[in-house]
């Protein structure tokens, strides 16, 4: 562990060391850690290609409770590529988009014991290509059509309030997440439509291959349709905010799946269902003219009882844009996620709790334009449900370079 932490701070200060030499020369902006590339970076936005990359560095220690005392050390690296097509000089209303992945380290959750992840960058330590698709838009951007490996999170059960916290159920409820759609960190192919026929209104439709990637190959990036993977298909309507207006949505969700799968219990099933809620809004704004002030948002959903361990779920958080005067880009969240067993689960597993609950408050500070610190809290409230684990706290350090 000695060695790999020496390793990450090394990155990291060479990073930093090289930075300075990147900015003089072509960044005044600062936004980036190795600047604009020679001027490359600004010449490929010119022709319509817009490259970006962060490497997230976690440090998260179980300090009490949960299954045993110990530190995990997560890292994340993220490189995307977006094509417009009609600045490149093709055709006009058309988006390529590549995603490639790396995730290294270790699992905070075999420490904690909690069942929702503390950490939403924990995975299999591998590289991929984790989303690759085309989407072309049509009636003036009103409608717009999707097809390649896609990341369900990226806009069904999406809240920007809930952004910053590292909890994964945050990003998605527990409720989706516990059946393995196409999310993090293993995606599959889709189909997806999208309407804004209002500035005010949306409407999702998407199938996904039922079974993400090769279960038992979870290393690298793997397509495998087979008939018993069925589908996945997720819908979301709502309402959002146009642009200039204070920040709001709310969104309703139902999804259906139908691979072939054992249930809690054993049992074999080729059906699954849930349906959820989301909303946010801007409750204080400093200025009509910047982001500062207070944001509210909640998640509610729901997954067949029979079936599934956590029936019910529940995600609710404040989170305030510039705090602390003269730091107008920090933002403080805090928030609760809690999971629900299923009476069906509780009555073949008699010594479960009702709910694991997770408390978390997070403070994420901006440095520089292209690096940030993150500390984090988070209290964990019956870890798994299991009786036999003391409620555990975690506390950790999350560190972003923008490169």
């Amino acid at each position: 562990m000695t060695t790999r932490i020496a390793l990450w701070f090394g990155l990291t200060l060479s990073l930093l060391a090289v930075s300075p030499f990147a900015f003089a020369e072509d960044d005044a902006s600062g936004e980036h850690i190795l600047g604009n590339w020679g001027g490359i970076r600004t010449a490929l936005e010119d022709k319509g290609v817009t490259v970006e990359s962060i490497l997230t560095l976690d440090s998260l220690s179980n300090v009490s409770g949960g299954v045993q005392r110990n530190t995990a050390w997560l890292g994340n690296y993220d490189l995307t590529a977006t094509f417009d097509t009609e600045k490149m000089g093709l055709w006009s209303g058309g988006t390529l988009f590549a995603y490639f992945l790396g995730d290294f380290g270790d699992e905070i959750s075999k420490y904690s014991g909690e069942a929702q992840v503390v950490d939403n960058i924990e995975a299999y330590s591998t590289a991929k290509l984790y989303e690759f698709w085309y989407e072309h838009s049509f009636g003036d951007g009103k409608f717009s059509a999707l097809v390649g490996l896609h990341d369900l999170n990226s806009e069904f059960y999406a809240l920007d309030y809930a952004g910053t916290l590292l909890n994964s159920s945050f990003g998605i409820g527990i409720d989706v997440a516990q059946v393995g759609p196409s999310i993090f960190s293993t995606t599959s192919l889709a189909v997806r439509l999208k309407a804004q026929p209002t500035d005010h209104t949306y409407a999702l439709t998407a199938l996904y291959d039922g079974v993400p990637g090769d279960p038992e190959k979870p290393h690298g990036t793997h397509i495998k349709l087979k008939k018993d993977d069925g589908l996945f298909w997720a819908n979301e309507a709502g309402i959002i905010s146009a642009e200039g207006e204070h920040h709001y949505k709310a969104g309703l969700g139902f999804w259906y799946t139908n691979p072939k799968y054992e249930d809690f219990a054993g049992a074999e099933r080729s059906m699954n269902r849930g349906l959820y809620t989301i909303g946010e809004a801007t409750v204080y704004s400093e200025d009509s003219e910047s982001e500062q002030g207070l944001g509210a948002f909640y998640q509610l959903g729901f997954a067949a009882g029979d079936r599934n361990q956590f029936s019910q779920y529940l995600g609710a958080g404040l989170t305030y844009t510039g705090l602390i005067p003269s730091r107008d880009e920090d933002v403080f969240s805090i928030a609760l996620a809690r999971a629900a067993n299923s009476d069906a689960y509780r009555n073949s597993a008699e010594e479960s709790d009702r709910a694991e609950t997770v408390f978390e408050a997070t403070y994420r500070a901006p440095i520089t334009g292209y690096l940030s610190v993150q500390p984090d809290f988070q209290y964990v409230l019956n870890p798994s449900t299991d009786p036999g684990l003391k409620d555990s706290v975690v506390l950790g350090v999350r560190v972003e370079l923008a490169m």
